[in-house]
């Protein structure tokens, strides 16, 4: 029998006691006609009490007047058992060993079959008991990393059966949800809102008023504006003509004065006039300024869907260098990201600029520290008392924590409007592009000339892809190849590794997706295009291992349709060794150029465009020797010189019989061939080395003005250069006719390793305009709205959605679909049973279960789940009246059994190291007691179906009702006696 709660007898009795003169202690009231219950004390005396008060009510009350409700048949439950008297780590090798967390032959979970409801909380209990002695085995000082990691696999795999059964269940008195409680859920993944407002970078920390840092007051540079009717124009902003104190406010009012200045013209040329008779302007596009919460200041433009405005930078501005690379913790627990660094004055003293940061988020990682920073918040302030400003920086810096995943950025290049384009392989969600693989996804971003990140794509994969390299074409297209195990494409058959190769336009939109499938692992590895935007594809292939003997791999180039993507031509070669094909490069005779390895030797080769199998000319430049590789090459558009990079430790390595021009440092330098094409011929001419007494590599390669850049990674002073870090990213430039290395730059950071992998001419380096908080180019005001150009769904996607006990339908998403068109699809699946929008503001999709109705969201196919792409967990949603009218997960519900348990495990749960683990055991924790609570729920109190029905009491207490009245009165008193003599707290009391 439940314990009796507060004012449950008072509350019963008050139709009998009306008008009564009872004392201070009485059980049905005080003087006069005011009742106000106290609940017991905590001792097991009062609990003991309790239940002897309500056993002695029970005899008072006539069981004919009074309709009691039954509870389940159940003579032993799970939560009886003793407690396993065994070490934790022998527990968790018991669960280790387990096919299933979910066990219906249980003896007690048997025993109820009976009972569906309590069988249900019994099969919940024992799994997350299970999971509970995972996180606590891991949550040890002593555990390892390697059982940390068998742990957290096992956890893993029961926690999704664990969300699975909760999310399948179907009781009768139970809603049970694995997540939040609530009746609406809204998707992660938004499509962003369609604004022609962009604001700028925040350009004033200080007061408004205040001179904008950086700022002289003499620049000039112009805005280049299309009106809707197609008319052109540049107009020239001169900061000089501000007069006083360059502000934000001044910004813009020069800003707008020279839009402003072009004049609207009629039909035959004439100047519009408004009625004040001033010319009214031609274009509506202006600039304002903003103000963010931290009270900084930014411009911010405001334009049209009609209008193009780009910022064309000041006359005489230098070309920079951008080099792409990754960088990492030297020691200890962090993840590698990548890194964008900037170099200047190319042509003088070559100095490194701006480095940003470019990472994937860890979105588990990132919820746990922010979840765990809660925590420490709470314990620090534990009523939530304390003003933001005044916590510890350390806890709100952590609240607002993003940690970052394993990213790697592999090439890149840069368009006609000086756009970057990124290409590589990430394990963590890149903007609205959440990654669903196994293990890495590849992604392309394009990001303008401040760094800031236009937009970010990836292919959806469940599996494992990984981006190599990218090329763009005449039209600003970009064409990405690489490898995937995964079906990245309608058709797959063959499983292992699979050359990929995508194409997207300038706004991110996939003009088409190739894998090349075949018994035979193959990869891309390089890509470049044709005159006539044909795409080349160099990589490799190798037949499957057989036994315990591996293949060797071949050198293979495939051509294909610009248009379509489809194989037009394929050649494979090679040696009886491994070869592979590194870089391919247009040469200015049309021809292929191709730099290869080829059984441990570095080959440039030229092949007929047309026919690939046909090599016009060979150059074998030598052995590379252990650790050694190629790199890139690139043509010098000028006279048509060919230079190659690489990395060699062969002290004997000649490039093919070159001319040294610089001396190896010792240990493991990097190179630059510079090679005559002759056409019919290839000649080695020089060959530069550089390096340091470290271990160095050399990886890309540009040449412009006469000057030879290239970048590469170095761990020690490379030719002298002053080092930064435990490993360098560095850029050199070379003399393109004589080979001498003239300057050398390198940036790092203490206890950190840079890389710099791949490197590309920006047409022009950072001006005034990135000042301004704006890059320069388009101003980026729109991107597609459709849901496979803006997230990871692909293209045939699909999921399913169950109203009530009916049928569950399948929601497919096609290409072009907006989350509009899914809510219309969602809403006629589930007609009355749910509401689906694309909710205002955020502009994520919201599905809201209806009043009295279910609705479940079941996972898709595998490799196919769009309900994962969209950031939607699999769960059952309960109508608002369900969801929050009945039960309660934090006491035992009202009188009606059953009601809406949340057990809170969508976040984000992991053993991978002793805090995550320990984070993991207290919400694994809950969630057990959770089990227990709608357990409990089901098990009625007689007490509150009295209560229910107090209404049909009235009259006075029958003589033997009030003499048993007057016995628990005198118990109660003695009681409170033995309680205060016993100073076991507060007095014993049900009523004051």
């Amino acid at each position: 029998m439940a314990i009796l709660p507060p004012s449950s007898i008072a509350t019963l009795f008050q139709p009998l006691n009306s008008g009564s003169n009872a004392g201070a202690l009485s059980l049905f009231g005080n003087r006069g006609n005011t009742f106000q219950g106290v609940s017991l004390g905590g001792s097991l005396l009062n609990q003991a009490a309790n239940a002897r008060i309500e056993q002695q009510v029970a005899r008072l009350l006539d069981p004919d007047d009074f309709k009691l409700q039954q509870g389940p048949d159940i003579q032993r439950t799970p939560f009886d058992e003793p407690e396993d008297e065994r070490g934790i780590r022998a527990q968790a090798r018991e669960v280790l060993r387990k096919d299933s967390l979910i066990d219906y032959n249980n003896r007690i979970v048997a025993d109820a079959a009976n009972e569906p409801d309590a069988q249900a909380t019994f099969v919940l209990y024992n799994a997350l008991r299970d999971l509970e002695v995972l996180a606590e085995a891991a949550s040890e000082k002593t555990a390892t990393d390697d059982f940390r990691a068998r742990l957290d696999e096992r956890f893993q795999a029961g926690l999704e059966e664990v969300r699975r059964f909760i999310n399948d269940n179907r009781s009768e008195q139970l809603f049970l949800q694995s997540g939040e409680r609530g009746f609406s859920t809204k998707s992660e993944t938004s499509v962003g809102r369609v604004s022609s407002f962009v604001d700028g970078a925040i350009i004033q920390t200080g007061a408004k008023g205040s001179p904008v840092p950086g700022i002289e007051g003499d620049e000039v540079f112009e805005l280049d504006i299309t009106g809707s009717d197609g008319f052109n124009t540049r107009v020239t902003v001169d900061l000089a003509t501000i007069s006083g104190d360059v502000t934000v406010d001044a910004l813009k009012e020069a800003l707008n004065a020279a839009i402003t200045a072009v004049p609207e013209r009629d039909d035959l040329g004439n100047v519009v006039f408004d009625d004040d008779g001033n010319p009214e302007p031609r274009f509506i596009s202006r600039f304002e300024v903003f103000e963010n919460d931290d009270g900084d200041f930014g411009l911010e433009f405001r334009g049209s869907t009609f209008e193009d405005v780009r910022f064309v930078p000041p006359a005489g501005t230098e070309p920079g260098l951008v080099v792409a690379g990754s960088q990492g913790p030297l020691v200890g627990e962090g993840a590698q990201t990548g890194l964008l660094a900037e170099f200047g004055d190319l042509f003088g003293d070559l100095t490194a600029g701006e480095v940003t940061d470019f990472q994937s988020v860890d979105p588990f990682a990132t919820e746990t520290a922010r979840a765990e920073a809660n925590e420490r918040a709470k314990e620090f302030d534990p009523l939530g008392l304390t003003d933001d400003d005044f916590v510890l920086p350390s806890i709100r810096d952590a609240q607002n924590a993003v940690v970052g995943a394993e990213t790697t950025i592999r090439d890149m290049a840069v368009d006609s409007d000086g756009f970057v384009y990124v290409v590589g392989s990430a394990q963590g969600n890149l903007g609205q592009n959440l990654n669903v693989a196994e293990q890495d996804d590849l992604f392309l971003s394009k990001l303008d000339s401040s760094g800031k990140v236009i937009f970010s794509r990836s292919l959806g994969v469940s599996k494992d892809a990984d981006g190599v390299a990218l090329a763009i074409d005449s039209r600003d297209n970009v064409v990405v190849t690489g490898r995937t195990t995964d079906e990245a494409t309608e058709g797959d058959v063959f499983s292992g590794t699979d050359t990929l190769v995508a194409k997207f336009d300038g706004e991110g939109g996939e003009l088409f997706r190739r894998q090349f499938d075949s018994p035979a692992d193959d990869e891309g590895l390089t890509v470049s295009v044709g005159a006539n935007d044909e795409i080349f594809i160099g990589g490799l292939v190798r037949p499957n291992q057989i036994g315990s003997f591996t293949p060797t791999s071949d050198a293979r180039l495939l051509r294909l349709d610009g248009d379509t993507g489809e194989i037009t031509d394929e050649a494979v070669f090679g040696t009886t060794g491994d070869d592979r094909v590194l870089d391919t490069v247009r040469a200015n005779d049309g021809s292929l150029l191709v730099l290869s390895e080829e059984d441990g030797r570095a080959v440039l080769s030229k092949r007929d465009a047309a026919d690939l199998s046909t090599e016009v000319a060979r150059l074998d430049l030598g052995v590379l020797g252990e650790g050694g590789a190629a790199g890139r090459l690139t043509v010098d558009p000028g006279d048509g010189s060919v230079y190659v990079t690489g990395t060699t430790a062969n002290a004997g390595f000649t490039g093919g019989g070159a001319t040294q021009a610089n001396a190896p440092s010792g240990g493991q330098d990097g190179f630059v061939l510079r090679v005559a094409d002759n056409g019919a011929s290839l000649a080695s001419d020089y060959l530069s080395f550089v390096g340091s007494s470290g271990t160095d590599s050399l990886n890309d390669v540009v040449v412009s003005g006469g000057k030879v850049f290239v970048t590469g990674t170095g761990k020690g002073s490379v030719e002298g250069a002053e080092r930064s870090g435990s490993q360098d990213a560095f850029v050199a430039r070379l003399d393109a006719a004589t080979g001498a290395v003239e300057e050398v730059e390198q940036v790092g950071k203490t206890l950190t390793n840079f890389t710099g992998d791949a490197l590309a001419f920006v047409p022009t380096g950072r001006s005034v305009i990135e000042k301004l908080g704006f890059a320069q180019g388009k101003i980026v005001q729109d991107q597609p709205r459709d849901i496979v150009s803006r997230t990871a769904v692909r293209d045939g996607d699909s999921f399913f959605i169950r109203a009530g006990n009916g049928p569950a339908k399948r929601i497919t998403i096609e290409s072009g679909d907006t989350l509009r068109d899914l809510a219309r699809q969602i809403n006629v699946a589930v007609f009355r049973g749910a509401r689906a929008e694309q909710q205002p503001g955020s502009n994520a999709l919201r599905i809201e279960a209806l009043e009295g109705q279910s609705v479940q969201l079941l996972a898709g196919p595998e490799g196919r789940d769009a309900l994962a792409r969209l950031g939607l967990d699999p769960e059952t949603l309960y109508g608002k009246d369900l969801s929050l009218g009945l039960g309660d997960d934090d006491d035992d519900g009202g009188s009606d059994l059953g009601g809406t348990f949340a057990f809170k495990l969508n976040q984000p749960l992991n053993l991978r190291d002793g805090a995550s683990a320990k984070f993991s055991l207290k919400q694994v924790e809950t969630a057990v007691a959770t089990s227990q609570r709608a357990f409990r729920s089901l098990i009625p109190n007689p007490l509150k179906d009295l209560l229910e029905q107090r209404q049909n009491m009235s009259g006075t207490p029958s003589p033997a009702q009030q003499a048993r009245i007057a016995n628990l009165q005198s118990g109660l008193e003695r009681l409170q006696t033995s309680q205060q003599q016993l100073a076991f707290g507060n007095p014993l009391s049900l009523l004051v």
